[in-house]
């Protein structure tokens, strides 16, 4: 087997892991609702009674084309599952240490990469720069690769950039430039 030089911090890419976000969307008719008084107050028979009659008279605007004119909003639940509940793969901080390069920064390394910064450590000192320039108040973390990317990245970047800014895409042009 040949050993490679790539850091492998996160083991999957969270395959096989149980654990689902469950969204769901709610429909609340605000004329037809029971109130919090009206369900203390009332108990057992009146409290379905009470309900039962509210639900007809939902249904009776909904057939008689009223759409319009009832008043409806739509809720959101999240349910979020429990950290325990993640098999495979690593939560919490960990968890980002295998995160792409955020586009942003890869245009700004091209950037950086046409004004003539070649040096990994000086184009992440313009990047970290960057990026508390650019995003103030809501700056990530310092280990968010996709904002922070390590020296490795930042070298496959340059890379990118220079073979980008020494090819064009017409074969033409670069027999010209030859």
């Amino acid at each position: 087997e040949r050993l490679t030089d790539r850091t492998l911090i996160q083991t999957t890419r969270k395959r096989d892991c149980p654990a689902t976000v469950t969204i769901r969307e709610y429909e609340v008719f605000l004329e037809y609702g029971c109130t919090s008084t009206e369900i203390q107050q009332l108990s057992g028979h009146a409290l379905r009674k009470l309900k039962s009659g509210k639900l007809e008279r939902l249904r009776k605007a909904l057939a008689n084309n009223h759409e319009q004119s009832v008043k409806t909003k739509f809720m959101y639940y999240v349910s979020l599952p429990m950290e325990s509940a993640h098999t495979g793969h690593k939560c919490g901080i960990e968890s980002g240490m295998a995160q792409r390069v955020h586009p942003m920064i890869s245009q700004k390394v091209t950037q950086l990469v046409q004004e003539g910064a070649t040096n990994p450590q000086e184009v992440r000192r313009a990047l970290r720069e960057f990026v508390k320039s650019e995003l103030k108040e809501n700056c990530p973390d310092q280990t968010n690769r996709s904002f922070f990317p390590t020296i490795e990245d930042i070298r496959n970047h340059i890379f990118m950039a220079k073979q980008g800014l020494e090819f064009s895409k017409l074969d033409q042009d670069n027999l010209n430039a030859k």
